[in-house]
């Protein structure tokens, strides 16, 4: 358990707890025998997480509210939760993400009867007009997100905004917390049909010195990385 105090631009200060997950991991040890050095490679059951790896569990606290972030637990009377099973507290759903879902969404059914481009591309191009929204205004403008995916195609503008009225989205959505929302949206994660993942920055999805998606004659697609300079391995 890691026990902490922190000062956060959006909370202020905050009392935190987080239960940090072993993983397992390969390491060398090293020892003599006698006069000779002797170089183990063994496996270790306890090594603590990396510094970029995700937290399931955290308790946040600070002047006014708790936030709790869990995963969901099976035992013998089945499924629970600490926060609904035990401190009977009920979930409340982060309106932000919800909304982006629904944007998201939209987005995907209506480009599927206005533009002739791949899955991906208006993917990207979402993913992209929503993380510059963030950067800039701190909001996500649904106008620029419009302009941004469906261009000239005004027919597919009016569709997406009537589908936002609908499911009561507001034009300009606020968001609370714009560093996590910012940071969310800066990259983007491919997945390939073959079990390859990539995750690649957004600020490097256009340049084609960088990354470039190439259509084959069979339909398939290529994706070619370039100028790296190394490559890093974490196990």
């Amino acid at each position: 358990m890691l026990f902490f105090n922190v000062e956060l631009d959006d909370l202020g200060p905050v009392i935190g707890i987080a239960k940090l997950d072993y993983t397992k991991r390969y390491i060398h040890n090293v020892e003599y025998d006698e006069d000779a050095l002797v170089n183990n490679i063994i496996q270790n059951n306890s090594i603590l997480p990396s510094p970029g790896q995700g937290v399931k569990n955290m308790i946040l606290i600070d002047a006014k509210k708790v936030k709790i972030r869990e995963q969901q637990y099976t035992g013998e009377s089945g499924k629970w939760l600490m926060s609904r099973d035990f401190l009977d507290v009920k979930a409340v759903p982060n309106k932000v993400s919800t909304n982006v879902k629904q944007i998201k969404k939209s987005i995907q059914k209506i480009s599927e009867k206005y533009d002739d481009a791949d899955d991906f591309t208006i993917t990207s191009k979402t993913q992209q007009a929503i993380h510059d929204s963030l950067e800039t205004d701190g909001v996500i403008d649904n106008d620029y997100v419009a302009d941004v995916v469906f261009e000239q195609k005004e027919d597919a503008k009016a569709e997406f905004k009537e589908q936002l009225s609908k499911k009561a989205i507001e034009p300009v959505v606020t968001v609370p917390n714009i560093n996590y929302f910012e940071k969310k949206y800066e990259r983007q994660k491919i997945k390939l049909d073959n079990g390859i993942e990539i995750n690649v920055p957004i600020s490097l999805l256009k340049d084609r010195d960088a990354i470039e998606f190439e259509t084959n004659p069979d339909g398939s697609t290529s994706v070619v990385i370039k100028n790296v300079g190394s490559l890093k391995s974490n196990f």
